[in-house]
């Protein structure tokens, strides 16, 4: 399991530090098929949410999420990342 300082960590895409006054995010372990796979940069990983929203995978990350909820045996805990997921992206549309 990963680890975060905030303060000190950076986020995943822009490399900048995520501090304690930033909208950020975390995301869970999840099923992946490697390094090459295009959602790899998400694996458990710290973001700013401005960041994670202006993404060109996030919808991407979005519905994986969400299948892999619904898969037998895979526990509330994805339910809960997609519905994570569905508020920050619906804060990028309630914005413009």
């Amino acid at each position: 399991m990963a680890s975060y300082i905030i303060g000190q960590s950076k986020c995943r895409i822009c490399k900048e530090v995520v501090s304690k006054e930033d909208d950020y995010m975390a995301t869970l372990p999840f099923p992946i098929k490697g390094e090459d796979d295009p959602l790899y940069q998400f694996y458990e990983c710290i973001m700013h949410q401005r960041c994670f929203k202006d993404h060109p995978l996030r919808f991407t990350l979005r519905d994986y999420i969400r299948e892999v909820a619904k898969r037998p045996g895979s526990g509330k805990r994805f339910s809960y990342f997609a519905e994570d997921l569905d508020k920050i992206l619906a804060s990028e549309v309630n914005k413009k």
